[in-house]
């Protein structure tokens, strides 16, 4: 499964317990995140979203913050960090660690080991009081977890386009937001958190990424002996459809004290079997709105000035074209009917090849520089790895697909799109 261009490997450790590690010498920095993916469940997903962040302040070995920190100076100022993210129907839970590359150490210390030590401290054993979280992290963490909430509902952009995913996907998976629910925050307990998190450990399905100049050989066995101690029966990652389309497109709006408008289009994608047809929509949708030179950027906000801003997303584990504009009230409907006529533009062929071509290669630049950095070469992998285990690119692989896809292809990609969702988060009279 190896690539010789960026020295790719993945194996598996145990059932569901797989480690990959991405060797480029240009890195100074070393980076291990360990993923844990678990099914989007409505009623767990606010107290799971709680435990990486408990996870990451201490463990049973460095059990208060003046313990940790002289640890990570030690290790010449490593970082560990916490987050969640969302996978389609997965809730993916990060507990990661940053720090230099062995060789920048002054003592010829074995910094990656210790690097994977530690994290599996962190994981393994959580600083616990009576076999529970201590109540003042909970309480510290809970509060830092709501505030992450509601910050969405403040960024009116990010909001409107959550709420339009939501309605899309009412009922699913694909409509739980992975960071759950302010209002549910306060119910969680340091039992109930204690039990999530041994949930966790026990069943998700695991995957070890490591990026930078190392090997990781060594790093490697830290986790095949720690996970060999673990339970055996893990669920299996499996990856899931978005439900169909329900009815014909529906109108949601929502007032708020706001003076600019967000109008959001939902688009659904039937599902498309070869990676072939997911680049031609992902063309198709940067063509659309994903440059400065865009249909959507020089017709509907520079020309016909109805918008401050308009773009196009491809979401493809949702099979979903999410275009988010920000619009002055009144101008509603007139945007909405601009941008589907900007989609029929391109399904009649309206571009050049040279529109084609450049587009083309803008997507191609924003994935070169996707090898700049371990964490955004452990983000691509991560994503390949869930989206296509067995048929996994990398990045120059992925870019040199995209020169192959026809203005056919792109002109057949727009006529795919059937409108689902039209969300307008409007001001209050």
């Amino acid at each position: 499964m190896g690539h010789t261009e960026c020295n790719f490997k993945r194996e598996e450790l145990m059932p569901n317990v797989h480690f990959s590690a991405v060797t480029d010498k240009k890195f100074k920095f070393d980076r291990i995140t360990v993923c844990l993916i678990m099914p989007m469940d409505r009623q767990k997903v606010t107290v799971n979203a709680l435990v990486p962040f408990l996870l990451r302040r201490s463990c049973e070995k460095y059990p208060d913050f003046t313990a940790l920190n002289k640890k990570l100076g030690e290790l010449y100022g490593a970082i560990l960090d916490a987050d969640v993210g969302k996978f389609g129907a997965h809730q993916v839970l990060n507990v990661l660690i940053q720090g230099i590359d062995d060789r920048f150490s002054l003592e010829n210390e074995n910094l990656t080991e210790e690097y994977a030590k530690l994290l599996s401290d962190m994981l393994f054993y959580p600083d616990f009081e009576n076999g529970v979280f201590k109540q003042e992290a909970v309480n510290i963490e809970k509060q830092s977890l709501k505030d992450l909430i509601e910050s969405e509902i403040n960024e009116k952009r990010t909001y409107a386009i959550s709420q339009c995913m939501q309605s899309m996907f009412e009922g699913s998976e694909f409509a739980v937001k992975k960071y759950g629910y302010a209002d549910e925050v306060e119910n969680i307990t340091a039992e109930s958190a204690a039990d999530a998190y041994r949930n966790i450990v026990e069943n998700a399905a695991v995957e070890i990424v490591c990026s930078g100049s190392s090997d990781f050989n060594g790093v490697k066995k830290i986790f095949a002996d720690i996970f060999s101690n673990a339970k055996k029966e893990r669920a299996v990652f499996e990856k899931k459809d978005a439900p169909n389309q329900k009815n014909d497109a529906r109108e949601v709006s929502e007032e708020m004290d706001v003076n600019q408008g967000k109008l959001v289009l939902g688009f659904r994608v039937p599902k498309l079997s070869t990676k072939r047809e997911k680049d031609a929509v992902r063309i198709m949708t940067a063509m659309l709105g994903g440059t400065t030179f865009s249909k959507l950027f020089l017709n509907v906000r520079e020309k016909l000035s109805l918008c401050y801003y308009c773009a196009a997303r491809y979401d493809k584990l949702s099979s979903s074209v999410i275009v988010d504009s920000g619009i002055e009230f009144e101008n509603k409907e007139k945007a909405q009917k601009e941008i589907i006529n900007q989609i029929k533009s391109i399904e009649n062929g309206d571009f050049t090849d040279e529109e084609l071509s450049q587009t083309i290669l803008f997507v191609k630049n924003a994935m070169n520089s996707l090898t700049d950095s371990p964490s955004s070469v452990s983000n691509w992998y991560l994503t390949q790895i869930l989206n296509d285990a067995d048929n996994i690119k990398s990045p120059e692989q992925d870019s040199a697909d995209l020169e192959l896809i026809s203005a056919d292809e792109v002109k057949k990609a727009a006529s795919l799109l059937s409108l689902d969702t039209v969300y307008f988060l409007k001001g209050k009279e």
